[in-house]
């Protein structure tokens, strides 16, 4: 019986690890090698998210936008992050 009980629980947590695996991987336009510097909220997808942050990070000084690693965020991290969002 703890048998049975042990193989349910492990295919119902398969299951939803599969599910949860696949909802994270259907974006539009998703995170590759080339344009992951454009992913700056950390979820494999390059999406609106991403555009409202840097715009936020241009306005604020938000270390997120700072791509170049230079201290501040300026139009050089803005070209960075255009150019990552088109690789």
């Amino acid at each position: 019986m703890n048998r049975a009980i042990f193989l349910l629980f492990s295919i119902a947590a398969l299951i939803s690890f599969s599910t949860t695996v696949s909802a994270q991987n259907s974006c539009a336009n998703p995170v590759t090698a080339t344009n992951a510097a454009a992913d700056l909220n950390g979820d494999g997808c390059l999406d609106d998210a991403d555009d409202e942050l840097m715009q936020d990070a241009m306005e604020t000084g938000n270390p997120v936008g700072d791509l170049n690693g230079s201290g501040t965020v300026n139009v050089s991290d803005w070209a960075l992050y255009q150019q990552a969002k088109q690789s």
